[in-house]
């Protein structure tokens, strides 16, 4: 396989609401700009993009030259599409969908498809915590890419709950929907005090409506490169 493409949003005070939707663009930079704690640039990078406020920020850089992409079709030849296909068969137009209500084991979900992604991986979050559990699954993406898997990450740089949490999509095929974010209170990881929360993993009909979504927001004329918004380091 090629190189991975990892895109990381953040995204600021918005909503999905009309086809004036906000968000992308790509760049090629060393990975270890993206996480600090990585001490070599193994892998490059495309699209890092950041979703901002559009107030009481510094002048925002134009979006003229972005890339476009869009979530992957035919992938149900990816290991999870092999997965599924029997269930869908039997079952065509319907939803499937299993509760995570326990926090470690809605983690331990969240690794697995990570670490069983072929093609993509969609993810948007809110809140993403440097800690044991967010530095895992920031590893497990750095993974996915290495391996050629395209990775696009939309966050939320002003912490304004403009995002809805999920791991949007593993190869168009799977989603995690739910209110839990990324850090050890939504996963009962090592806390005194932990969030209870509810996650779902869903399969069939509902993983292309939720990965169009995903392409809406990724699509927002609000969604800036964070190479052009932030310094490199490293």
């Amino acid at each position: 396989m090629g190189r991975g493409r990892y895109a990381v949003i953040g995204c600021g005070n918005c909503q999905p609401a009309s086809d004036q939707l906000p968000f992308h663009h790509i760049h090629t930079i060393p990975s270890h700009r993206i996480v600090a704690r990585r001490q070599t640039p193994r892998r490059r990078v495309l699209a890092l993009s950041l979703l901002t406020a559009l107030w009481g920020c510094s002048p925002l850089p134009t979006l003229h030259g972005r890339s476009e992409s869009r979530a992957l079709d035919n992938t149900q030849e990816a290991r999870l599409g092999r997965a599924a296909a029997q269930q869908q068969q039997a079952h065509p137009g319907q939803t499937g969908a299993l509760a995570l209500p326990e926090g470690r084991e809605a983690f331990a979900t969240r690794m697995l498809l990570a670490e069983a992604a072929e093609c993509s991986l969609d993810v948007q979050y809110y809140i993403w915590h440097p800690d044991l559990t967010g530095s895992l699954l920031m590893e497990a993406l750095h993974q996915a890419a290495d391996r050629g898997v395209r990775v696009r990450l939309l966050l939320d740089d002003n912490n304004t709950q403009g995002l809805d949490p999920m791991l949007a999509a593993v190869d168009n095929q799977a989603t995690i929907l739910g209110g839990r974010n990324i850090g050890d209170e939504y996963f009962d990881v090592g806390q005194e005090v932990s969030f209870i929360d509810l996650d779902v993993l869903a399969v069939g009909k509902a993983v292309p409506q939720v990965s169009a979504d995903f392409d809406r927001y990724w699509a927002s004329a609000s969604a800036y490169p964070v190479a052009s918004l932030l310094p490199a380091t490293g």
